[in-house]
């Protein structure tokens, strides 16, 4: 029982700072709320602010408890003396006692299951590996550090940061209840609107659209994001539609905070400036007000919560919007090809066929996109009557706007943002004087499919949700351990990697684990360069078809070159990834050692060239981007060197490659030395995998965690001595291996297979 005190004191005490700031935010901002507005939308503008207060602290180092207690009670004192929690006598118009009930009949059930489930032991996907894993890493270091080889750490987090104030003091689960506050806040501000505007039907029904979908209430149930985005972006729409009555700087002010608080919470949801901007320039112009002083108070107050995210991975991962957008701005932390496997896998997950297929999927069956809204939402496409409506039109508008990133990811969560704009035209666009009995019967409905029973009757494959009430994990009454042991295999494979391993170890895994359970360091295989680097030096060890065994040479006559280059001109189109083994420059039949003074560039991924002449055979140099027309690799020589031939080694696994080989002489211009080459098979290395090994032993891994269903995992299983390796310990379908220090002075364990020759 005292860890549920924990757990609640975290989460309330985080939400009621929150709500303090926003409360002495509105009273400065002075804007004529509603008593019920003020709570809600002081709410949901504070949590912006002290996810921007967190940013702060992290920044100086000072992620404590102390400080977090302190500069709690310091913002609730001021608050209360201040005044700024008196707030506006007027309420809003009250529900008709119909729609009261009907709200609190199918509100309170979901709330309990939402509620209790939150505060059961976390172990959602996301929240238990990289939501809660990167903030717990942050609370053990009392602040930012970089964290080049987590690809999640480079996001905004806004929302996270709220997670890790509440953590410090109740953990996990009091991180999965802050956000559950907020599923809680959103059906209330959604009513709350509809009592403003005189739709208090469409208004519950909208609110219990949303908080009885299946997908929302987990979501929100759990330490993910989607859920508090989506009420910032309500809060937002909420805000411009009263900025509507009587715009001024102040709601503009408001409404770029809002927009930048959505921002610092998730990358995709940049597009709520244009349409704070755009909705405050509206209302200015239809008051015939001045246009140019709100708009950039709205831009001006958006940037500072949007900045420091953007500075923060300029300076720390090179690219102001890591880990997307690396083509623009190239780096060593994140590859381009990954981004574009990873952007291609998003927009067709697998088991999706067809788009067509995709509003069944999202609103009724969800195996393929982790979850379904309800089967009332395949209605959708009636909201356009709400269109016969001015509020209609746009509540229409800003679901659009808000929906026109859910391309970019298929999963039904990313549809959130826009389903309470969704629901509420759905809801309008019933005839009023049918409202009544229609919306009261789809909402029935929709709450008895949405139920955990039914659903778990409905739905026997996956398709998630709330699947049952764990109230004694939540009360304490059975142990976190046992019942994370019980239901996560994830968590048993992190606590086997924390038992099995020394501090302060570094453990490289070929799939995910429950990284929040764990204060190893964990490198997962595709979350960085560095892991795709790794995964590539086991898999050369292991596959022919990614080892040199092709010998490309390029025959010219003998002549006075200052520099050399390949260049890959094939057409694009395929997902090839260029690569060379090693490359060499002869002088008859005698290669020219490579030397330090020589100047390696390349169009792509420069800062790795050196691996293609290391004369190591494990590594290779890959572009890391699909191939496409004039990829190339140079060699600028400190003086005109003699040479006849260009050698490369190369792997099989990129089929459409094609060379030809440049150079530049004492004219000074770039000549075509060599277009078709001989190619040579050659024999596998021997030896590569103890070289393998050596190599994460270099890169500081100590730890190698293999599941079962990896194609090569038998390999690891089998040939252990190979490898250089010792199985330490395993848990559900994943093998954990030390690696064994031995193969930094043998490159063989059990042959004695003497090493390549070096240069």
């Amino acid at each position: 029982m005292p860890k549920l005190f924990s757990i609640l004191f975290g989460a309330l005490f985080t939400c009621a700072v929150a709500w303090a700031m926003g409360r002495i935010l509105l009273s400065r901002l002075r804007l004529k709320l509603y008593r019920e507005e003020e709570h809600l939308l002081g709410f949901v503008a504070g949590s912006v602010l002290l996810g921007l207060a967190m940013f702060a602290l992290g920044t100086v180092q000072a992620f404590y408890d102390g400080v977090f207690l302190a500069v709690g009670a310091a913002v609730l004192l001021y608050a209360w003396r201040s005044g700024a929690l008196r707030g506006a006598k007027a309420a809003l118009p009250p529900l008709p006692q119909f729609w009261n009930r009907l709200f609190l009949f199918v509100y309170v059930p979901y709330a309990i299951y939402a509620v209790v489930w939150a505060l059961a032991p976390e172990h959602s996907p996301d929240g238990a590996s990289y939501h809660l894993g990167v903030m717990d890493k942050f609370y053990r270091g009392h602040g930012f550090f970089p964290m080049p080889d987590h690809m999640y750490a480079h996001l905004s987090q806004g929302v996270d940061l709220l997670f890790l104030h509440a953590y410090a003091f109740g953990r996990h689960s009091a991180a999965a209840f802050t956000h559950c506050i907020f599923l809680l806040t959103l059906p209330l501000m959604i009513v709350a609107f509809g009592r403003r505007y005189g739709l208090p039907g469409p208004g519950v029904a909208a609110a219990l659209l949303v908080f009885a979908s299946p997908v929302a209430a987990i979501d929100g149930a759990s330490a993910y994001i989607d859920v508090a985005l989506t009420a910032i972006l309500f809060a937002l729409f909420y805000v411009a539609e009263i900025q509507r009555d009587k715009p001024a700087i102040q709601g503009a002010i408001l409404l770029g905070i809002l927009a930048g608080g959505a921002y610092a919470a998730k990358y995709t949801a940049i597009v709520a400036l244009p349409m704070a901007l755009l909705m405050m320039f509206l209302a200015l112009r239809r008051a015939k007000a001045p246009v140019l002083k709100p708009l950039i108070a709205c831009a001006a107050a958006a940037t500072v919560l949007i900045l420091p995210w953007v500075l923060r991975n300029w300076i720390q991962y090179w690219n102001p919007l890591s880990p997307l957008f690396n083509a623009w701005f190239p780096n060593p932390f994140i590859t381009i090809s990954f981004e574009q496997d990873y952007t291609t896998w998003l927009k067709m997950y697998p088991g999706v066929e067809s788009y067509w297929r995709l509003p069944m999927m999202v609103a009724v069956r969800g195996e393929a996109l982790s979850g379904h809204l309800g089967p009332i939402f395949l209605l959708t496409p009636l909201a356009l009557f709400a269109a016969r409506f001015a509020l209609g039109r746009r509540i229409l508008l800003a679901a659009l706007v808000y929906a026109s990133t859910y391309p970019l990811n298929i999963g039904t969560r990313f549809l959130l943002p826009a389903l309470p704009l969704l629901s509420l035209a759905l809801a309008m666009a019933v005839p009023a004087r049918a409202a009544t009995p229609v919306l009261a019967l789809a909402l029935l409905f929709h709450a008895v499919t949405g139920a955990p029973p039914v659903i778990n009757r409905l739905h026997p494959s996956f398709s998630w949700h709330i699947p049952n009430l764990p109230w004694r994990a939540a009360l304490g009454l059975e142990s976190r351990e046992a019942y994370l042991a019980r239901v996560s295999p994830e968590y048993r494979i992190a606590r086997m990697v924390q038992s099995e391993t020394p501090a302060g170890a570094t453990v490289f895994t070929l799939a995910g684990l429950a990284e929040a359970y764990t204060d190893r360091t964990i490198i997962v295989d595709y979350q960085s360069a560095k892991g795709e680097r790794l995964r590539d030096r086991l898999y050369v060890a292991t596959d022919p078809n990614f080892q040199g065994v092709r010998r490309l040479e390029y025959r010219f006559p003998r002549r006075k070159l200052r520099q050399v280059r390949v260049v890959q001109t094939a057409p694009g189109g395929t997902r090839d990834l260029w690569a060379m083994t090693e490359m060499r420059i002869l002088d008859g039949d005698l290669e020219i050692p490579a030397s330090k003074s020589w100047k390696l560039r390349g169009s792509d991924a420069p800062w790795r060239l050196h691996e293609a002449f290391d004369g190591n055979p494990v590594t290779r140099w890959r572009a890391w981007r699909w191939l496409r027309p004039g990829m190339w690799v140079s060699i600028e020589f400190p003086r005109l060197m003699e040479m006849d031939a260009v050698v490369i080694e190369a792997s099989p696994d990129h089929h459409a490659a094609r060379l030809q080989v440049e150079g530049v002489d004492e004219s000074g211009r770039w000549t075509v030395l060599a277009g078709e080459p001989k190619i040579i098979s050659l024999a596998p290395p021997l030896g590569l995998r103890c070289l393998a090994t050596r190599e994460l032993l270099r890169e500081g891994v100590g730890y190698l965690v293999v599941p079962e269903g990896n194609p090569y995992a038998k390999d690891f299983e089998t040939k252990a001595d190979l490898w250089g390796i010792t199985e330490a310990g395993a848990a559900s379908d994943m093998r954990l291996y030390r690696l064994e220090q031995e193969c930094l002075t043998s490159f063989s364990v059990s042959t004695g297979d003497s090493p390549p020759q070096q240069r």
